[in-house]
């Protein structure tokens, strides 16, 4: 982020205008988690016995079997498919699993239910980092958040698997890091990563919430109907904030830029330079953001037009680096989140303490790194953990051997 821009953050401070910011961004983070491990209480595998058709001599059927056995007409016993199946309903009164019969040659879509969310997910960065980029942070979080809260609803009045598939990967797609980007292009530098960090406190407690509903709430579409409606009350907080002046200044909006710094003057009770001066700022401003993009890299010649050689995050040794280990850490430590999230039934007999003692134990990483951060500076931080990752690996891998 540009220094001369930091410098205008520092100018404002941090009061009411850039909680509006936090606390927005906090309360999406809240609502995130019911929708991403939603298939954890909406389709689960569940306990069945097969229902054989009522004029069928059987002579067996076994609980969780996908056939079941009868006398043919020839006296010889043999071996039949289910088609119709009574479910376990001491935990769960419907899901989608009930309803849709997802079992035996079916069971798959259990997993295809919360994999073609993921899928979604994986769309919703590049999707969305294009579209904030060119139309602006405020206007993508608005249309997604419109998008989200319609869709999660809706898929409670749908009575076709497919059509749920599909608006399940649209909610997928439209779950976007841009609210977090908006919050943070507003957060003075020195509050930076102590904000960037306590924003993911929310979806430690969305976690537990959804665990708690889950709890109270035994069917899947009154389930996701409770956990779905909150989602109108974002638009209060989107009615009252601003486009992100960073991204007016850099595309030239000036006269927008002065309002929203002027309001957040307002606000934060700050002062700030005259509007000639400002002009005149983010003139250099957004001169130096568009030098910072098409400054022609040694041994190639200034183009007036065409795409860059190479995407920015790979424009140098160390910032390819850095995004390959971003990456691949992200990439790492999604297999085991997700994994222990959506895999209670493995580990618990108890799927809602399972998923709320889930949330309680991310609390300390989130509440603990950001003074540990303010102390000991990232990059120490990140090294001395992922030395404690490798050194529990090792130990059960061990005990994995010795019980062996």
């Amino acid at each position: 982020m540009s220094s001369k821009f930091d410098g205008l953050l520092i100018q404002l401070g941090t009061g009411k205008w850039n909680m509006l910011y936090f606390l927005a961004s906090s309360y999406w983070c809240l609502l995130v988690p019911p929708q991403f491990i939603n298939g954890v209480y909406v389709a689960p595998p569940l306990r069945y016995t097969c229902r054989p058709p009522p004029d069928a001599n059987v002579t067996s059927v076994s609980d969780n079997s996908c056939k079941y056995s009868t006398n043919g007409s020839s006296g010889v016993e043999e071996e039949l498919p289910c088609t119709e199946w009574d479910f376990d309903t001491s935990v769960f009164t419907s899901t989608l699993t009930s309803e849709f019969d997802l079992v035996c040659d079916r069971e798959h879509l259990q997993a295809t239910y919360q994999g073609i969310y993921m899928l979604g997910t994986f769309v919703s960065p590049l999707l969305g980092g294009y579209l904030a980029d060119r139309y602006g942070r405020l206007v993508v979080v608005i249309i997604t958040q419109v998008v989200v809260s319609i869709t999660s609803v809706g898929i409670v009045f749908l009575s076709d698997f497919t059509f749920i598939l599909a608006v399940r990967f649209v909610m997928g797609s439209v779950n976007l890091l841009t609210f977090f980007v908006l919050a943070m292009e507003v957060c003075e530098p020195k509050h930076r990563s102590t904000v960037g960090i306590l924003i993911g406190l929310p979806w430690a407690l969305g976690t537990m919430w959804w665990g708690m509903m889950a709890f109270f709430i035994r069917d899947w579409r009154w389930l996701q109907l409770a956990v779905s409606l909150p989602t109108v009350l974002i638009f209060p907080f989107l009615y009252v904030m601003d486009e992100s002046p960073r991204w007016l200044i850099v595309r030239g909006h000036h006269e927008k830029a002065l309002k929203v710094l002027e309001k957040a003057a307002r606000w934060n009770k700050a002062t700030l330079p005259a509007p000639s001066s400002l002009y005149a700022l983010m003139s250099e401003i957004q001169e130096e953001s568009t030098t910072a993009k098409h400054k022609p890299k040694a041994g190639e010649k200034n183009k007036k037009c065409g795409f860059p050689s190479m995407p920015a995050l790979l424009s140098t040794r160390a910032i390819t680096t850095i995004t390959a280990v971003v990456c691949l850490d992200f990439f790492a430590v999604s297999l085991v989140f997700d994994g222990l999230n959506l895999s209670g039934a493995n580990f618990s007999a108890d799927p809602f303490l399972y998923i709320i003692l889930g949330g309680l134990m991310e609390v300390p990483g989130y509440s603990l790194t950001a003074p540990l951060i303010q102390r000991f500076g990232r990059s120490r931080l990140a090294f001395a953990l992922t030395v404690c990752i490798f050194a529990d690996i090792i130990r059960t891998i061990a005990i994995f051997l010795l019980l062996e």
